[in-house]
């Protein structure tokens, strides 16, 4: 049986500025989801002013809760017509998100009651003692 990567925790900031650095890697982002679309399958995850359009067709439609906080494992790749397919991005608000990206995901569970910015204190100390 083959088990899901964990990935490597990564923040949509981080996704937005270095997309060819993260093509092809399994990935782990936590943010609050934004907008989600049945209908093409797709979500828009953001953490801050920062957010990542997530590709959730190999989970199925979903029962996806708009403001809560999701945590998603997928790989990230780059795709130059994803903005074309993007259903509600004029809902994004003051969100920028990484246009020409997508987090393919293969994982989706909720995340809400997880202290955000402990999570990314813990994330940055894992980083600095090189388990991350």
């Amino acid at each position: 049986m083959d088990l899901v990567v964990s990935g490597r925790p990564v923040f949509a900031s981080e996704i937005s500025s270095g997309a060819t650095q993260y093509a092809g890697q399994t990935v782990r982002l936590t943010g609050v989801l934004l907008w989600y679309s049945a209908r093409t399958q797709q979500a828009l995850v953001a953490d801050g002013a920062d957010g990542v359009l997530v590709d959730t067709r190999l989970l199925g439609v979903g029962r996806f809760a708009e403001g809560h906080t999701y945590q998603v494992i997928g790989m990230v790749d780059t795709a130059d017509a994803v903005a074309d397919q993007v259903d509600g991005a004029q809902d994004a608000g003051d969100v920028g998100w990484a246009q020409g990206v997508v987090l393919r995901a293969r994982v989706a569970r909720p995340a809400d009651g997880v202290d955000v910015e402990a999570y990314r204190r813990a994330v940055a100390a894992m980083r600095a003692a090189g388990v991350a």
